[in-house]
């Protein structure tokens, strides 16, 4: 048995048989625990959110929409109808994709005066203008943390295998991840 606490707020357990998944869900979720207990499943890709453009503050995106956003997931950038970018985030304690988006952003307004910049941001200043960020949005996808690294690898091999290459902004370190993983076999 393995047992992480990625934050304080959680617990994660793995290696266990069935029935001691069984026996240790009915210890914690009775009294006088009473624990709220999350079985992660690999995403199938069926729930993208609607595009939100980026020049769209946070503040004017549903609150509900706004909070599954703050969540750890895989997300697309779009110019126009172009993706340009696949990431994810497994930060469960700095507001998750939504922090990903302002990272982008902020890196994409603050040119060469950030400290430390982003890198899609930097690399979508080489290919783009300030001015495009108009034609810019998002797409997320909720994943549970354990699964987002191969979730977005999953995600950039799919899209590799459609258009024999990577979205405009990845790195030359995310062809050899791609090449390394050999992800074929998960879809």
């Amino acid at each position: 048995m393995k047992i992480v606490r990625p934050n304080s707020d959680s617990l994660i357990v793995k290696d266990l048989t069935e029935s001691q998944i069984d026996s240790l869900i009915h210890i914690l979720t009775s009294k006088p625990w009473n624990a709220e207990y999350d079985l992660p499943e690999y995403p199938i890709w069926n729930n993208w959110s609607d595009s939100i453009p980026l020049n769209v503050a946070g503040k004017y995106i549903n609150k509900e929409v706004l909070h599954e956003f703050k969540k750890t997931g895989v997300y697309k950038i779009f110019y126009k109808d172009e993706t340009i970018y696949i990431g994810e985030t497994r930060s469960v304690t700095r507001n998750g994709m939504l922090a990903r988006r302002s990272d982008f952003l902020s890196t994409i307004k603050g040119g060469d005066n950030i400290k430390n910049p982003y890198g899609n941001g930097t690399k979508f200043l080489e290919n783009f203008s300030l001015d495009d960020i108009k034609y810019v949005s998002h797409r997320f996808h909720v994943v549970h943390p354990i699964y987002c690294k191969d979730a977005e690898l999953e995600q950039l091999q799919m899209f590799y295998d459609e258009n024999e290459k990577l979205p405009i902004l990845q790195t030359d370190w995310d062809y050899n991840r791609i090449v390394k993983s050999n992800l074929s076999s998960f879809y």
